[in-house]
């Protein structure tokens, strides 16, 4: 009896720390590096996004047009966050000429949108297409590991589609720049094959004559990209 009973509480530990496994897996990993905050993760950008994460807002009941995906993560010390670093955001001017983006899937384009997104951090701040923002989003423990998430919420009556702000970050720690910009790309009740069209929207996939000028790397995450795209289909 006992035997069965830890072999039951074993598997129930395996299966807690895999679903906090899948919790974080798509969350942004940054860390220090040549004196600049790097991104590790994410697809690759072509444009003013030189990353892209995309998550799920809620499309119903009492958590619609909200999500708290994806968080930030770092893990000292070889990503080399210094112990009490705060790590800070703003919300940057898209190419598109917006602070919130909004993708159309009828349109499939990038158009203003009267919605606005809070973002609830350390300070509450409202984007809409014509204003930006910013705040801290957390501090590193004393071990120099970081793991913060902040709360996205859409304005009610939002029309469906995706959702987009290009950030940076920014630490206290000197000598340590900027990142680059990077999206965040919300789908709002769209199915996966529009929220990979709307992905590869604000990653500016080159047209195929231009594959020709692209680095190694940035044809592998075009590839992925559309392979992406082409299985959700």
């Amino acid at each position: 009896m006992l035997s069965r009973f830890l072999m039951g509480l074993a598997c129930g530990l395996v299966l807690l720390t895999g679903s906090l496994q899948a919790q974080h897996a798509g969350d942004l990993e940054f860390e220090y590096d040549g004196g600049q905050i790097s991104i590790v993760n994410g697809e690759e950008g072509f444009e003013d996004g030189k990353k892209i994460f995309e998550a799920e807002m809620g499309f119903s009941g009492l958590f619609d047009g909200y999500t708290d995906d994806p968080g930030f993560i770092s893990e000292g010390p070889d990503h080399g966050i210094g112990v009490d670093d705060i790590i800070s955001y703003n919300v940057l001017q898209s190419r598109f000429g917006f602070f919130l983006n909004y993708w159309n899937p009828t349109t499939g384009l990038v158009e203003t949108t009267a919605s606005t997104l809070e973002i609830d951090g350390l300070a509450n701040q409202t984007i809409s297409s014509l204003m930006g923002g910013g705040g801290v989003i957390g501090e590193a423990d004393e071990f120099g590991d970081f793991h913060s998430h902040l709360d996205f919420q859409l304005s009610s009556g939002s029309a469906v589609g995706a959702y987009a702000l290009l950030i940076e970050l920014s630490t206290n720690a000197s000598g340590v720049s900027k990142s680059e910009p990077f999206y965040f790309v919300f789908g709002y009740g769209i199915d996966e094959t529009q929220h990979g069209d709307a992905v590869a929207k604000f990653a500016g996939v080159p047209e195929p004559g231009a594959i020709g000028l692209l680095t190694a790397g940035a044809l592998a995450g075009l590839v992925r990209l559309r392979r992406r795209s082409s299985a959700l289909a």
